[in-house]
């Protein structure tokens, strides 16, 4: 039973009289010891609270709610004089303390998420947390003769709200880390949320954008969307409405413009992000400029079109150079064969007469009329101060000339400079036949200047070489047949086939190891491996015409 000294609800005498002086102002009658008591003791038995009275001198329970009796699986009158702290030392080593200071200042002590030991040890500690108040109950002479006690117990949301924390701090870590990622990638990214806008983007994707990129929607983040076939590119098609809707794309193909109208293909990839649900909260695009891709893929075409038609002009000069015993429809057949390898606009042969130092015009393509016979009657005088005389007639490789600069070197040398068809560049092949230079072959362009890419160069050198094996062949066996036997002549036809097949070797080995040196540049910057087929077609037709090659070196052997 509740002590009978036990104050209804004051806390010292003053405050008992205030309280009686409140009613009466109310018009209520004063409730007497008796009645609060059955009033607290009626709270005790209803309220959803752990509410208790503790004696202040041995800290027992003297009324409790019921709430605590519940708890602890007893009736509340069974609760009476048994102290808090039976067979809980933790406990009290944590709260009588704070009984003690509420004894001593008289005051009440509160606290906010208080850690308790517990038996229900709900965290790694064995703690639960509590929300306390102590309040001092005061006898009649103002002595503390009790303390009323209300906890309630917030551990749920404490280790609630630590989750949240911790997941904050993960999702902070996490957005850190993706924030390193994305400042350091190559490639431009972006993530939008679901209603399509902007959320994050890094540095690559607001320059390639040239604009800040957070906010805006992801249809704006340029102006302009054409596929690379030219057709309008339709939004719903586009890599960030596509990832909302849960597709993955890949390699997504087109160009666009940016806020400061630069035009550029890109290439963009994307894919939805769930949330723990599985729910789509956002999604993420990857884009890239594609233009030096695309610039590899161009001379990856245009490699496998001059090889081609390398291939087939190696091969109809071989066999022009076996067959044909006339000398200038050889020469005509080999200016002509030149052009289908690289679309020049003119192919001139000379042959070179060393004690005139002249090189006499023979065969050209691209003249006709009036022009060609102007070509043909103006012998071409040869200075060795001119700056391809050491490359072509002596160390007899191919040199490039540029005719703007060639102009301008001859008037500082004070050289005459004759250039009446407006060349612009050229690629100077020198003809030789064993050591000795027999002529100059000349693919000109006369609307602009053709740069020469290393395999063109090759190839040309390799064609020139064999028409020189070729031209240089004709003019043994025609003064074999003024003065040598039939056998003299064979053997310098077997010599011939032997010249033509190594020959053609070179001229493949640089078509080989071009191609395959290109393979490997696309490699690194990550073309697919569909696009690099051609090439492998490139590489398998070099390989079949060597095999020929060596077939033709047997035969010349037997």
């Amino acid at each position: 039973m509740p002590n009978a000294d036990l104050p209804p609800t004051t806390n010292n005498q003053e405050n008992n009289s205030a309280t009686s002086d409140a009613y009466r102002e109310a018009n209520l009658p004063v409730p007497d010891t008796q009645q609060s008591l059955e009033m607290l003791q009626l709270i005790m038995e209803h309220s959803p609270l752990i509410m208790s009275v503790l004696d202040a001198k041995d800290y027992n329970y003297i009324m409790v709610s019921r709430k605590l009796a519940d708890l602890a699986q007893l009736e509340p009158a069974q609760m009476v004089n048994l102290s808090p702290f039976r067979d809980r030392p933790g406990l009290a080593e944590a709260t009588v303390p704070l009984l003690e200071k509420v004894i001593q200042s008289r005051q009440t002590f509160s606290a906010k998420a208080f850690a308790l030991p517990t038996r229900a040890q709900v965290d790694k500690s064995g703690q639960g947390y509590w929300n306390l108040k102590y309040s001092p109950i005061f006898g009649e002479n103002g002595e503390v003769v009790a303390i009323f006690s209300l906890i309630d117990d917030v551990t749920e949301q404490v280790l609630q709200a630590r989750q949240l924390e911790q997941k904050t701090t993960q999702q902070k870590a996490r957005v850190a880390r993706l924030e390193t990622i994305l400042t350091n990638l190559s490639e431009a990214v972006i993530v939008i949320n679901t209603e399509n806008r902007v959320i994050l983007a890094n540095q690559v994707a607001e320059e390639m954008a040239a604009k800040p990129l957070t906010g805006e929607l992801a249809v704006d983040v340029f102006q302009q969307r054409t596929c690379l076939d030219g057709r309008i590119l339709v939004v719903e098609e586009t890599s960030a409405p596509r990832a909302l809707r849960g597709e993955t794309t890949h390699n997504l193909r087109y160009l666009v413009e940016n806020n400061e109208g630069q035009i550029y293909p890109i290439s963009a990839s994307g894919g939805p992000i769930y949330d723990e649900n599985g729910q789509i909260s956002s999604a993420v695009v990857l884009f890239a400029d594609i233009s030096q891709q695309l610039r590899q893929q161009e001379q990856l075409e245009a490699i496998q079109t001059t090889t081609e038609r390398a291939q087939a002009a190696l091969l109809e000069m071989a066999a022009a150079a076996a067959g044909v015993t006339d000398l200038p429809q050889l020469l005509n057949r080999f200016v002509n064969i030149i052009p289908t390898v690289v679309a020049c606009d003119r192919v001139s042969l000379y042959f070179y007469e060393p004690e005139k130092k002249q090189l006499i015009p023979q065969e050209v393509y691209g003249l006709a009329g009036e022009a060609l016979l102007h070509w043909r009657s103006k012998p071409k005088s040869v200075d060795n101060s001119l700056p391809y005389f050491a490359t072509v007639f002596e160390q007899q490789l191919p040199y490039f000339a540029d005719f703007a600069e060639l102009e301008a070197f001859t008037l500082r040398q004070n050289l005459q400079f004759s250039n009446p068809f407006g060349v612009k560049s050229a690629l100077f092949l020198p003809l030789a036949y064993g050591q000795k230079f027999i002529g100059l072959l000349s693919v000109s362009y006369l609307t602009s200047i053709h740069q020469f890419s290393p395999a063109e160069i090759a190839i040309l050198d390799g064609m020139a070489r064999l028409a020189a094996i070729a031209i240089g062949n004709l003019q043994l066996l025609s003064e074999a047949g003024q003065s040598a036997t039939l056998r003299e002549a064979n053997l310098l036809k077997d010599e011939f086939l032997s010249l033509v097949a190594h020959e053609l070797r070179n001229p493949l080995t640089a078509v080989q190891g071009y191609t395959q040196m290109t393979q490997r540049k696309l490699r690194r910057i990550g073309i697919a491996e569909e696009d690099l087929k051609p090439l492998e077609t490139i590489i398998a037709q070099a390989q079949r015409m060597t095999r020929l090659v060596e077939d033709l070196l047997d035969l010349s052997r037997i």
